[in-house]
């Protein structure tokens, strides 16, 4: 299975490593956040982790986001949205 978190830069000391998501947001099609993780983390999530497990420092959002790409803000406006039709 291809992660949905792929690299996009390492930091100097090679401790961190900054990811985003695969995919553009599926509500506003605008480019994917980029999120700080361990390398650690990183390679722990490449080996078939959860993203909830390889990465718990960051919020519920941030993590649906590598899993998705839709941006916490872009859900929350879609959900309010189709509650409001019903």
């Amino acid at each position: 299975m291809t992660p949905n978190a792929i690299p996009e830069s390492f930091s100097g000391d090679g401790t961190t490593i900054e990811v985003r998501s695969r995919r553009r947001c599926p509500f506003c099609k605008s480019d994917p956040n980029k999120f700080t993780v361990g390398l650690e983390q990183y390679m722990n999530y490449l080996a078939g982790g959860l993203v909830q497990a390889a990465f718990p420092q960051l919020n519920p959002d941030a993590r649906e986001e590598l899993i998705s790409g839709a941006h916490g803000q872009c859900f929350d406006k879609y959900m309010e949205n189709s509650t409001d039709e019903s």
